[in-house]
């Protein structure tokens, strides 16, 4: 036999001090006006200095201006808080079609690691074939 990559590469994420997190979250889209999707983002440990991240929601199958709205934007924990939100407005309308996700990316910490740095936004369709 041939060894073509004889090499592997593991990497260990650091999880000494506050870890963040970011949930996945789903909604029913709704027929007109607009739902809010909420992401919670958690840290594993209070911390006694405040702590930040940067927010920005990307593109799936749900398209920002006519399925959500574009939401980004920093998190501020003040010392002893473990919880925040991300609030991400959801387009209702009536068009028959397959349920749709978009991710909301964390980024560029500071004072924290980020753990799980992607919720994924799935929006239900609650529309039927008449």
């Amino acid at each position: 036999a041939t060894l073509a990559d004889g090499q592997g590469r593991g990497t260990i994420l650091n999880d000494d001090g506050p870890v963040l997190r970011i949930t996945d979250a789903t909604v029913v889209e709704g027929n007109t006006g607009s739902t809010n999707l909420v992401f919670t983002v958690t840290v594993s440990a209070a911390s006694a200095s405040p702590l930040t991240v940067q927010y920005a929601t990307a593109n799936g199958s749900a398209v920002a201006g006519s399925d959500y709205v574009v939401a980004n934007g920093t998190l501020t924990f003040s010392p002893g808080q473990t919880s925040k939100t991300i609030v991400v407005t959801v387009n209702g309308d009536t068009t028959v079609e397959p349920n749709e996700r978009f991710v909301v990316n964390l980024s560029t910490a500071s004072g924290a690691t980020i753990f799980d740095g992607q919720g994924v936004g799935t929006i239900t369709n609650d529309d039927s074939h008449r």
